[in-house]
């Protein structure tokens, strides 16, 4: 019984955070992340830390890199959530990730918050499709990079997607922009 009251706990906590995350630009979401991840989730595995609560090691296989050298090796990092035999926690409203998914992770500097492992919780969440186009945290086409902002289109229609290349070279545009000599 008190798994199952802490798990509700936790959510409920983590419903309260999700009610209060606030819009990001493109622009925001590139800068304040530690580091953007670009690549397919081979692994993810749950534990249990002292105090009950249930985190997940999420492993990596990087597709690209956003600093213009090869890919090294597998990256890896823990994120709140998981499920532990009938014990299963959560970030209310943040997307499940699976192994095999495909993403673009806008990694915040503390992956284990409660908030999510991400950079505007959510928001830093994207999927890449089969055809190398990108879907938002909900699954959607991203259909233009209009300035510092993602336009979402309909999933029906013949409109034009986002490919992954122009995603990662927007990425990297705006970092590079952000550490240049103007952010001393």
């Amino acid at each position: 019984m008190k798994k199952r009251t802490m798990t509700l706990v936790v959510l409920l906590a983590a419903t309260a955070l999700a009610t209060t995350v606030a819009q990001m630009s493109f622009k925001d979401l590139s800068t304040q992340a530690r580091r953007v991840v670009v690549g397919t989730i081979e692994r993810i595995a749950a534990f249990q830390d002292s105090g009950g609560r249930v985190f997940s090691r999420v492993e990596i296989t990087p597709l690209r890199s956003l600093d213009g050298e090869a890919p090294r090796g597998p990256i890896t990092f823990e994120m709140f959530g998981g499920t532990i035999g009938d014990l299963r926690q959560s970030i209310a409203g943040f997307p499940v990730l699976k192994e095999g998914d495909r993403v673009a992770l806008f990694l915040a500097a503390d992956t284990t918050s409660m908030g999510g492992p991400t950079v505007g919780a959510f928001q830093g969440v994207f999927f890449i499709d089969a055809d190398n186009t990108v879907r938002n945290y909900q699954r959607q086409p991203l259909t233009e990079l209009r300035g510092d902002q993602l336009i979402v289109g309909e999933t029906g229609g013949a409109r034009r997607r986002v490919t992954l290349d122009e995603f990662v070279s927007r990425i990297s545009a705006l970092r590079g922009a952000a550490s240049g000599p103007a952010r001393r």
